[in-house]
């Protein structure tokens, strides 16, 4: 019995051996698992998750736990507090949402505790005290009410204390003593009443002591009367034809008879006084301190001629005092200024220093960068976007195809954008051992709802057709609607010289290159034929005729040069990688108004190909 336990045992444990050694066979990886994050607020959908050994495509992060995957503002990290706030006074009500920023400024509040949220003049910091005042003095009376502002200046007030609020001639700072007067001789009798103004002046006066009342000839001081000038504004010269007689000089009465003033109501204008004009050219109101005239007070003003000297240029009406300018730092001296650092200054102040007044510059670091530069610092034209077209500077990615991955596979593609998939065929349908080239699987997929096959005459390959592009190569029989037209390829796709290669040929056609391709401007930008046959051309010391130099869509006219790239393409990776190996090309998208860099680092057997291309700046 034990002997056969014992043999029992020793089989299990191997079969354990065996099925412990197959799963670390088949295990060998650390798997995780990765959540998707939809909204790209670092926290991922714990309701969407994938287990791989490596992260999935798209955007999926090891962090889960978002309650709202759709909005990048609501997630674990949100724990701000926010409160409704109907009448946008900065304090809210209720109880607070939390979230990463304000999810909108015009109806939350980062404070709470408003008494009234339908009011904004009522909250919290609002403590001015305003009185009811029923008659407009500025004197109320009551209870005060507290708010931010008067809640309505005609019927209150900030000071209480008002005796009689339905008298605004009647209050605290009414002080002035009126008597009655019978007789209208300007003194009166009896107790005087308390008012800011006289109540009525044909029956009150602001002299006390009338003997007698009854007469207004009798007055305490009253000798002899004589003729008095209606003197309103106190300058002592008064109007010839508004005269009193009386025993003394009533208020605002002038005596003197030697002048009369021509504007009563203005005491800087008399007979006696004088003004000094400035001339005033550019009729902006500001006149020349240095050109004056000066002219009596009751004389019109000269022609062109104004009160203000305060002009600092007197031949533009666009300068003067009143004039602001707004001047932008400009720090990197290109005239340009930085819209967002202004300062704005009075036109007759100088431009603070290293300001400009213009404001459109899109990177102030930069001398070479602004709108409308043809600079190409770097490959791209550095004015400021104003080209049409995206240009690509993000991070380098680098693109790998083994040898014998199917084009038609998503890791056989580099799916640039939803136009562009760029791949290489593992073999070319034709006769001879012709490399296949680089071609965008996506126009055929979106043009033929297939895979490049055979559309050209004679059985001719589809790519070879397309790369060398040659006419007449198309079969009526398989022309999908007159779509396909073979124009010189990849499709969807034109190629430009940026730089040679670390291994091209230090030639004299390479000194001479006048095609070099920019970023942002889509001169020079032609087939990858082409591109190849410019090459080859180059790195042989071949020099074009560039003043008569034609191309069309699918080809270069270059007669009486032998140039494979131009009849046949390249038949081997090796003459590919002699042509294009780390030059540095410019490729542009049409469809797309797309801009990137692309350098072809090795084209391999099978369909094998590695490059590095820019990606997009965000």
């Amino acid at each position: 019995m034990e002997k056969n336990c014992l043999r029992q045992f020793t089989i299990a444990l191997s079969l354990a051996f065996l099925v412990i050694t197959a799963c670390s066979k088949d295990d060998d990886c650390k798997k995780q698992t990765y959540f998707l994050d939809a909204d790209k607020d670092n926290y991922g959908d714990s309701s969407s998750s994938e287990t791989a050994c490596k992260k999935p495509e798209g955007n999926y992060i090891l962090v889960g736990g978002d309650t709202d995957d759709k909005d990048a503002n609501i997630n674990p990290g949100c724990s701000n507090e926010f409160y409704t706030d109907a009448d946008g006074d900065g304090f809210g009500v209720g109880e607070p949402i939390l979230a990463c920023e304000n999810p909108d400024t015009t109806k939350f509040a980062t404070k709470a505790g408003d008494t009234n949220d339908g009011d904004a003049n009522i909250n919290p910091d609002c403590k001015n005290p305003f009185y009811l005042d029923g008659d407009g003095d500025g004197f109320g009376v009551g209870e005060a009410i507290l708010a931010c502002d008067n809640p309505d200046d005609t019927k209150f007030s900030t000071q209480a204390g008002d005796t009689k609020d339905d008298d605004a001639n009647i209050n605290p700072d009414c002080k002035n003593s009126f008597y009655l007067d019978a007789d209208g001789d300007g003194f009166g009798t009896g107790e005087a009443i308390l008012a800011c103004e006289n109540p009525d002046a044909e029956k009150y006066s602001t002299e006390g002591g009338d003997p007698n009342d009854e007469d207004p000839d009798v007055t305490p001081d009253c000798e002899e009367q004589i003729t008095y000038y209606l003197d309103e504004d106190g300058d002592g010269f008064g109007l010839e034809n508004e005269t009193v007689m009386d025993c003394k000089k009533p208020d605002n009465y002038t005596d003197q008879n030697s002048a009369f003033d021509c504007n009563d109501d203005d005491k800087e204008i008399n007979p006696d006084a004088t003004l000094v004009y400035y001339l005033d050219s550019d009729a902006d109101n500001y006149g020349d301190p240095d050109e004056t005239k000066v002219v009596s007070t009751c004389d019109a003003a000269p022609d062109e001629y104004v009160l203000n000297n305060e002009d600092c240029n007197d031949t533009d009406k666009k300068i003067n005092p009143e004039a602001m300018v707004t001047y932008y730092l400009d720090d990197d001296g290109d005239d340009f200024g930085n819209p967002n650092v202004s300062q704005t200054v009075s036109a007759c102040e100088p431009a603070p220093k290293n300001y400009v007044e213009n404001g459109q510059d899109c990177d102030d670091t930069n001398s070479d960068v602004y709108p409308g530069s043809q600079s190409t610092a770097g490959f791209a034209i550095n004015d400021c976007d104003q080209r049409n077209g995206e240009v690509w500077t993000g991070p380098d990615f680098q693109f790998v195809k083994p040898k014998f991955v199917s084009q038609a596979t998503e890791n056989g593609q580099d799916r640039i954008t939803d136009h562009v998939w760029f791949t290489r065929p593992v073999s070319l349908d034709i006769a001879d051992d012709r490399d296949p080239p680089i071609y965008n699987y996506k126009y055929w997929l979106d043009i033929a709802g297939e895979d490049a096959t055979v559309h050209a005459k004679g059985n001719k390959c589809d790519l070879e057709a397309e790369f060398l592009g040659l006419e007449g190569l198309l079969d009526p029989d398989h022309d999908i609607d007159g779509q396909i037209v073979f124009e010189g390829g990849p499709y969807g796709a034109r190629w430009a010289i940026l730089e040679k290669g670390v291994n091209a040929n230090n030639t004299q056609a390479w000194d001479d290159f006048p095609l070099y391709g920019k970023l942002g401007d889509h001169s020079n930008f032609y087939s990858l034929n082409n591109i190849l046959v410019l090459l080859e051309a180059l790195n042989n010391n071949i020099n074009f005729d560039y003043q008569n130099f034609e191309t069309t869509h699918f080809g270069v006219d270059v007669n009486d040069l032998s140039l494979s790239y131009l009849s046949d393409g390249p038949r081997t990776p090796q003459q590919w990688n002699n042509a294009v190996e780390g030059a540095l090309l410019a490729v542009w998208l049409p469809q797309d108004g797309i801009y990137l860099t692309l350098t072809f680092n090795e084209l391999g057997d099978s369909g094998a190909v590695t490059y590095t291309r820019s990606t997009p700046n965000n």
